[in-house]
């Protein structure tokens, strides 16, 4: 199933796609044109992901500061 994503950016177009593998679902975020949805899959698909363990949570938020945890994810 394809649904909107869940979460809230301000640069929807900066955000990857986030895929529940277990219950089929891709979350897609607002993006502004085709092109942008493209190359944002395609990025997510050929990024070598070492999180698929569902217990290490990852921040999908472009503009987040992995050093202070900060976010603009509303």
């Amino acid at each position: 199933m394809i649904k909107p994503a869940v979460y809230a950016t301000n640069q929807p177009d900066k955000a990857l796609p986030k895929a529940d593998t277990c219950f089929f679902n891709l979350e897609l975020p607002n993006y502004s044109t085709l092109e942008v949805l493209r190359e944002r899959l395609l990025l997510a698909i050929n990024t070598d992901c070492d999180t698929m363990n569902a217990e290490e949570p990852i921040n999908l938020d472009p503009n987040a500061n992995p050093d202070r945890g900060e976010s603009d994810i509303e």
